[in-house]
């Protein structure tokens, strides 16, 4: 009877926490999908498929959708997941890149000159990928993760993604002179720039992966104060 009791009351506690990340799940689903209905029917896709799907992971908001997608459907299944040597610093990283694809789209890119609203179904999958989701991703982490779940030293493996992107994303953009975000445009910034605007941005993946990992360090003293 007991042991009954204590699984429903620990699966009433992970209701909450399952239906934010499915709902997360759904938000990051729409938006991925449509963007690739929009690269699929796209003029660019009929005439070369492969360089318009190349295109697609050129654009780091949709590498960051389809991660959102993996680790909210993982954490709908298993909300307080904590094992794995791989997951914790997956975890983290899914939390930070959500926070940056946030960051630069609404503070910076929107306001880049030339920038262009989105139109068809980038109505529904823009606001998707770059506010909804992210900042799901963001309230769900602090809401409901598990805490003290990465070491300090697992920080800097933050950079590991962006440095694999952004050096697809030069050698592509050298290859074809085509450069998916204004920022990294070495065309039009000139090298030297360019150079340095890629820097930053591995700066703003590691200042958010150290907020993010103090700020957990917080909360989890703070848990654990409440439950004494």
């Amino acid at each position: 009877m007991t042991s009954y009791r204590t699984n429903a009351e620990s699966e009433t506690q992970l209701l909450l926490p399952r239906i934010w990340y499915f709902s997360t799940f759904v938000v990051a689903l729409t938006g991925a999908i449509l963007g690739l209905i929009e690269t699929f029917s796209s003029a660019e896709f009929g005439q070369n498929p492969l360089f318009s799907l190349g295109n697609y992971i050129g654009y780091f908001t949709n590498i960051n959708a389809w991660l959102m997608v993996i680790i909210s459907a993982m954490l709908t299944l298993h909300p307080m997941r904590k094992g794995g040597r791989l997951w914790p610093s997956l975890r983290l990283f899914s939390v930070v890149s959500a926070t940056v694809v946030w960051f630069i789209q609404n503070f910076i890119l929107n306001y880049v000159p030339g920038h262009q609203p989105p139109q068809g179904l980038g109505v529904i999958s823009d606001p998707a990928v770059h506010i909804i989701g992210p900042l799901m991703v963001m309230l769900g982490w602090l809401l409901f993760s598990s805490r003290r779940l990465n070491r300090l030293a697992n920080v800097p493996a933050l950079l590991i993604i962006p440095i694999i992107y952004l050096a697809y994303t030069v050698w592509r953009g050298i290859t074809i002179n085509w450069f998916p975000y204004p920022i990294v445009d070495a065309d039009v910034l000139g090298w030297p720039q360019t150079v340095l605007n890629i820097a930053l941005v591995g700066l703003l993946f590691l200042i958010l992966g150290y907020i993010y990992f103090f700020f957990d360090q917080v909360l989890s003293r703070f848990k654990r104060k409440s439950i004494n």
